[in-house]
């Protein structure tokens, strides 16, 4: 009866993992527009496949299905200060990076991150910056187009 007890209890810490797994990833969302700090929007619309999902931010964070954490890409799409922005492409494993800096500029980026950035970029363009407590340095995805100004 022992090894049995043994056999269960083995077999239910193997599939603690798992049930971490499904829980809801927390991403905490900062917006600098040329170099300053700007509130976070009060949502964001996650695609993936025929899904698509809104959530809403509290205190810049929002929390991430397991589903989406799972897929190949996902599409991120926000309105930040009046401007739609749209970054495709994202692969499903950053949304467990837990820190997100958008940074958007009407002239220039900050220096720490102009470098990066080919010459002739626009406004239509961002960066999204991805970091993590797991993982050093973090990661960065410069897009554009992402953003379209707001039609009147």
């Amino acid at each position: 009866m022992t090894v049995l007890k043994a056999a269960v209890l083995l077999l239910l810490l193997s599939c603690l993992p798992l049930r971490a797994q499904d829980k809801p990833a927390v991403v905490k969302l900062t917006v600098k527009h040329d170099g300053q700090k700007k509130p976070a929007p009060a949502s964001v619309t996650l695609r993936f496949g025929n899904h698509s999902v809104e959530v809403a931010l509290r205190e810049d964070e929002f929390e991430v299905p397991p589903d989406i954490v799972k897929a190949e890409k996902v599409t991120f799409a926000a309105d930040v200060e009046g401007d739609p922005i749209e970054i495709p492409g994202i692969a499903g494993g950053f949304f467990r990076w837990e820190a997100w800096t958008l940074l958007l500029a009407e002239r220039r980026y900050d220096r720490s991150t102009q470098s990066g950035i080919p010459k002739g970029s626009n406004r239509l363009s961002c960066v999204l910056m991805f970091d993590s407590a797991q993982a050093d340095p973090g990661q960065a995805m410069f897009i554009t187009p992402s953003r379209s100004k707001r039609r009147p």
